[in-house]
C-alpha cells in the first residue's frame, strides 16, 4: 500500500532553539494512527509540520497526498468553541481527504458531537493521524504513535495495553532517575577521596625531594609528567561525571511530566460574606458551581457576563477562560511573577525553561497551569476560581494534576466544562444547566 505522507530525518526545533524531535522518520499509509504524548511534547508542531504550516528545521516531508488540517487554536466570531470545532470537522469530512490531521478534535465538543466524532471515523476510509488526550476517543484506536523527551515510537494495541506499557516505562525511568543519582554521589565522593590522596602523596613527595636535594631541572620534569597525568585522569573523571549529571538532568526532565499543582495557604472570610459574583439572580459566594449544558447553549456566554457585571467584586475572583486565550502574553511567567519568586515555581515543579517562555508560546495545557500558578500567587489573596473548560488540552497527568489541586482549593468555584466526571471530582455540589 503506498505512503500518503512519509518523513526523512526530520528534525524539528521550537523558536528558542529547543529540539522537539531529531531526525524523525515515519510513513502513514491509509490508516487511523493516535498521537499521544504529554502537554508540550510536539503534537501539533509535528502536525503543522506534515501539513506543511511549519517549516521543519532540517531534513525532508514527501506528501504524496494533500493532507487536511484541523488545527487546535481557533478564535470563535459568532458561534461558541464546539460549534466552530464541530463545523470545521463536517467542512473536513465533506471534502474527502485522503489524509486527516485533527489536533484535539474533541475539544470543546460536547457529548453528542463525541459520538459524532467517533461514529465518522469509525467509517473514515482514508488516513488518520488524530493528536488527542481524550481517553473515550483513544479507545477506538489500536495504532498509536508515542512522542516524548527521549524520542518518537510506533505502539501497535489496545489503550488499556499502551498505558500499562507506559506506566512500567515510567517505573524503569524512575529507577534509572534514582540509581543515576546515587552513581553521581558516589563518583564524586571517590573523585575527592583521590583528589584528597594525591594531595597528601604530593606534600609528602616535595618534602622527600627536597631531602634528597636532587637537581632542579630533574625535580621540574617530574613535576610536569605527574601534572600531565593528573590532568589527564582528571579531565576523565570531569567527563563521566559531566555524563552523569547529563544523564540525571535529562531524566528529571522526562520525570517532571507530573508537574503538579500546590496550593497556597489562605485564609478566607466565611460564606457569609458579600457575595463575589453576581449576575441577575445568580449571587456566588464560596459555592462550588458547574455549568452544563450543549454547544451553544451559552456557557462561555454566562460566565463572561457573571465577571463582567458591575455587581461582582474583581479584586476576589480570578479566571482562565478556554485554552488560556485570555493569558496569550508576551510576558513569561516569571514576568508576571517576577524573578524573586522562582522559588514558587521549584513548589509547583514548574520547569524553568518554560517560566521564561512568553505565555503566548507556550501549548494550552501549560498555559492553563501558568495562568492558575498566577492566581495562586496574586494579592489580595483569590477567593473564587470562575474556569472556562480548565481542561483544555490538558495531557491525562496534567488533567489528574488539576483535578487534585482544584479538589484542596479552599475557595469557590464556577466552572464549565463538558466533563461531568471532572466537575463532580473537584466537588461541585450546584449545577446551573443551560439548554
Amino acid at each position: 500500500m503506498p505512503a500518503l505522507i512519509e518523513t526523512s530525518n526530520l528534525t524539528v526545533a521550537t523558536s528558542s532553539g529547543r529540539v522537539l524531535f531529531q531526525d524523525l522518520n515515519l510513513s502513514l499509509e491509509d490508516e487511523r494512527v493516535a498521537l499521544v504524548g504529554r502537554n508540550g511534547v510536539g503534537k501539533s508542531t509535528l502536525l503543522e509540520t506534515l501539513a506543511g504550516v511549519r517549516q521543519a528545521h532540517s531534513g525532508r516531508v514527501l506528501r504524496h497526498s494533500t493532507p487536511y488540517l484541523v488545527g487546535q487554536m481557533q478564535t470563535p466570531q459568532q458561534e461558541s468553541h464546539g460549534q466552530m470545532r464541530r463545523r470545521r470537522l463536517c467542512e473536513a469530512f465533506r471534502q474527502a481527504p485522503p489524509l486527516l490531521l485533527l489536533d484535539e478534535p474533541t475539544q470543546d465538543l460536547d457529548w453528542e458531537g463525541t459520538a459524532w466524532l467517533r461514529n465518522w471515523l469509525s467509517s473514515w476510509r482514508g488516513g488518520a493521524l488524530v493528536a488527542s488526550h481524550d481517553r473515550l476517543l483513544l479507545q477506538d484506536f489500536e495504532h498509536f504513535f508515542v512522542l516524548s523527551e527521549r524520542g518518537a515510537r510506533y505502539f501497535q494495541g489496545s489503550l488499556s495495553q499502551l498505558e500499562s506499557e507506559l506506566e512500567h516505562e515510567e517505573a524503569a525511568r524512575q529507577a534509572d532517575y534514582v540509581s543515576g543519582l546515587h552513581r553521581m554521589v558516589e563518583h564524586e565522593d571517590h573523585s575527592r577521596l583521590v583528589a584528597n590522596r594525591r594531595a597528601r602523596k604530593q606534600r609528602y613527595g616535595r618534602v622527600r625531594e627536597m631531602d634528597r636535594a636532587g637537581p632542579r631541572i630533574v625535580l621540574n620534569m617530574k613535576r610536569n609528567q605527574a601534572q600531565v597525568t593528573h590532568g589527564k585522569q582528571k579531565a576523565e573523571r570531569e567527563a563521566r561525571l559531566q555524563a552523569i549529571r547529563q544523564f540525571a538532568q535529562a531524566g528529571r526532565r522526562a520525570l517532571q511530566v507530573q508537574l503538579p499543582l500546590v496550593l497556597p495557604t489562605v485564609c478566607l472570610p466565611s460564606a457569609s460574606a458579600r457575595d463575589i459574583l453576581c449576575h441577575g439572580d445568580l449571587q456566588l459566594r464560596h459555592q462550588r458551581v458547574g455549568v452544563i449544558g450543549p454547544n451553544g447553549s451559552g456557557k462561555t456566554t454566562l460566565i463572561h457576563r457573571v465577571i463582567d457585571s458591575p455587581r461582582s467584586d474583581s479584586r476576589r475572583f480570578g479566571s482562565i477562560g478556554q485554552g488560556a486565550l485570555d493569558w496569550l502574553l508576551e510576558d513569561s511567567l516569571l514576568d508576571v511573577l517576577g524573578y524573586g519568586q522562582a522559588e514558587v515555581l521549584v513548589s509547583h515543579k514548574f520547569p524553568l525553561a518554560l517560566a521564561e517562555r512568553p505565555l503566548h508560546s507556550l501549548s494550552p495545557g501549560e498555559r492553563v497551569r501558568a495562568a492558575l500558578i498566577c492566581l495562586f500567587q496574586r494579592t489580595p489573596t483569590v477567593e473564587m476560581l470562575v474556569l472556562d473548560e480548565p481542561t483544555y488540552s490538558l495531557d491525562l497527568l496534567g488533567k489528574k494534576a488539576l483535578t487534585a489541586a482544584l479538589r484542596a482549593w479552599p475557595g469557590g468555584l464556577l466552572v464549565a466544562s463538558h466533563d461531568l466526571d471532572f466537575l463532580r471530582d473537584i466537588g461541585v455540589a450546584d449545577w446551573i444547566r443551560l439548554e
